[in-house]
């Protein structure tokens, strides 16, 4: 028995050490004149993007990588099954950056794991942008215009944007800095981050906890699952919640909750605040406008500190 675990292991040995990862690196690049909008189709692979301030050229840097194959066979591979092309159509410069399906072998002793393609990017700051993204985290920065992104999955970092972002995305972490612009979200799972925002924001959530720290505009919330933390909104917050607690802190305008489960916190609100409730505890203090409470099943329920009218 001790003999052939170690044939065993001496093959897994062999198998894994006979193949390497391979890497190379692309350089692309395209004249930014008369381009208004760049596209992104891309897969597999973290992307990153950066607006610079006067460049007059779309500057790509693409690292191919693979794991679990020889150099020679790698290439092989690359040459049969890579897509990678920058191209401009009228005002509109496209990046596609993925491998065909063909080709793709698994298992022990072919030794391929994975590939995909890593894209660092530099833009000029005042195009818009067009992302369709497999998997891979996304960086995006320094934008004067507007962002659409259609991503599977991955942690997504957005921030210095001045225009309108609209995001669809699967599942990974999400963090929002600096924005000025509205922000449609429709997200499926994930930790979500918003800070210091100037616009309106308007999500769809599925599950995972929800941050707001300084934003100037309102707020409309669909949320199904996870924690809600919110402090300095400068205008109103209506939310659709399933469960989760929920924690509102220093909103200028009104406050309205729908929630399925979990503790409620409001406190420092500049309008009114109707709360409608299935189950947790209430805490409602500070209040300038009227409160009221619609359908409190069970949990207690506290409210102090109130200028207008209480209704419970």
């Amino acid at each position: 028995m001790r003999t052939i675990k170690f044939l065993i292991s001496l093959i897994l040995l062999l198998a894994v050490s006979t193949f390497a990862d391979y890497e190379d690196t692309k350089i692309l690049s395209l004249s930014a004149d008369g381009i208004e909008q760049f596209e992104i189709d891309c897969s597999a692979g973290y992307l990153q993007i950066r607006g610079v301030e006067g460049l007059a050229t779309i500057e790509v840097e693409a690292e191919i990588y693979i794991e679990g194959m020889k150099k020679s066979k790698a290439q092989d591979f690359i040459e049969d099954n890579l897509n990678l092309s920058l191209r401009e159509r009228g005002k509109t410069a496209r990046l596609i950056s993925n491998f065909d399906n063909s080709g793709f072998s698994f298992g022990l002793f072919t030794g391929f794991r994975s590939a995909g393609i890593n894209l660092t990017i530099k833009v000029p700051k005042n195009l818009l942008i067009d992302i369709k993204d497999g998997s891979g985290d996304i960086m995006i920065e320094d934008i004067e215009n507007e962002i659409d992104i259609n991503d599977g999955s991955g942690d997504i970092e957005i921030e210095n944007i001045i225009g309108r972002l609209d995001i669809s995305d699967g599942s990974g972490d999400l963090r929002l800095t600096d924005i000025e612009g509205d922000i449609r979200l429709e997200d499926g799972s994930g930790e979500i981050t918003f800070d210091n925002i100037k616009g309106n924001i308007d999500i769809d959530d599925g599950s995972g906890d929800i941050e707001f720290e300084q934003i100037i505009g309102s707020i409309e919330l669909d949320d199904g699952s996870g924690e809600i933390d919110a402090n300095e909104i400068e205008g109103d917050f209506f939310i659709d919640d399933g469960s989760g607690n929920i924690d509102i802190r220093a909103v200028t305008g009104d406050v309205e909750i729908d929630d399925g489960s979990g503790d409620i916190e409001v406190a420092k609100i500049g309008g009114t605040v109707i709360v409608d409730d299935g189950s947790g505890s209430i805490r409602i203090d500070d209040v300038r406008g009227d409160v009221e409470i619609i359908d409190d099943d069970s949990g207690r329920c506290r409210i102090t500190n109130v200028d207008g009218r209480v209704k419970d």
